[in-house]
Formats: structure tokens, C-alpha cells, sequence
């Protein structure tokens, strides 16, 4: 499991953690600083921004096929657009947001790394990434590359 040693590190610097929504792995609760908090349905937007703002640090851990097939996913969209940078263990994700994020193959890295990002932080950078996600990668322009698709595909 990709996530077991950001956990323990976690567990042994006594950072705790809450988990919302469905638990793929329940054999994590056993470490005492984990809360599962809801099995269905997680937070809604607002709690959500909320939570994410409230949090030390922002991980997206992916297994092997997210990896490989080189899959970016919404909550860095999200977490970045909130002023949050994640960390990653993704390299199609970090080469996405072109080496922008803080990244290790190794999730117990997940903390230090967070950590000395927040403590160098660049405003810049964060600036940079949230008007990135802000102008090229919204719902809006999802749609927008659709129909230009469709106007070629029919014209």
C-alpha cells in the first residue's frame, strides 16, 4: 500500500490524521494517531476547502496504474486553486505542473518534504500554479476544448 509509510511517519512525529469518506484500507486505523471519521459520502465542497485549508500538509498518493497511465487527478486541481500545494508520488503529476510541486516516490517522505516547503515557501510559485489552474484548467475549459473539437470534427 502506497500510503502506509506516509502514515507511520506520520504516526512517529504525532501528526494526526483524519480520514473522510470511503477507507480502502482499514487496516491503517490501527495506528493510534488515524481517525476515520465517515465511511460514505466524505466532505462536501465547503467542508472540504475547510479541511484542506486547515491541514499541515496536502497529499495525493497514487498507486502504479495512476502512475503509468499517467493520470492527474482533481484534487491537485483543487488543492492548488484553495492556495494549498500538494505533494505528490506521482511524476506524470509533477512534470504536469512542471516540477512546481513538492514530489517523492517514497509517500514517508510526504511530511519533510511538506514541511520544508511551507517553511521556504515562494509566493511566486504558489501564484504561478493557482493562475494556472485559474485560466487553463477549469470546467469552463473543459468544455471550451469540447467544442472546438466538435467544430472540427463536424466541419
Amino acid at each position: 500500500v502506497q500510503i502506509a509509510p506516509m502514515l507511520e511517519d506520520c504516526n512517529k512525529r504525532g501528526i494526526n490524521i483524519n480520514i473522510y469518506g470511503w477507507l480502502a484500507v482499514p487496516q491503517i486505523l490501527q495506528l493510534p494517531n488515524i481517525k476515520h471519521i465517515s465511511n460514505c459520502g466524505g466532505a462536501n465542497d465547503e467542508q472540504a476547502r475547510e479541511l484542506i485549508k486547515s491541514s499541515l500538509f496536502y497529499p495525493d498518493v497514487r498507486g502504479d496504474h495512476h502512475k503509468n497511465v499517467g493520470y492527474i487527478p482533481c484534487r491537485l486541481f483543487k488543492n492548488i486553486s484553495y492556495g494549498c500545494i500538494p505533494c505528490t508520488n506521482s511524476l506524470p503529476a509533477l512534470e504536469f505542473f512542471e516540477n512546481r510541486i513538492p514530489y517523492s516516490e517514497n509517500t514517508k517522505d510526504f511530511a519533510e518534504i511538506s514541511i520544508n516547503y511551507l517553511k521556504n515557501r515562494d509566493i511566486e510559485n504558489d501564484k504561478y500554479l493557482m493562475n494556472k489552474v485559474k485560466t487553463e484548467h477549469t470546467y469552463v475549459n473543459r468544455i471550451e476544448d469540447i467544442l472546438k473539437y466538435f467544430d472540427v470534427l463536424y466541419s
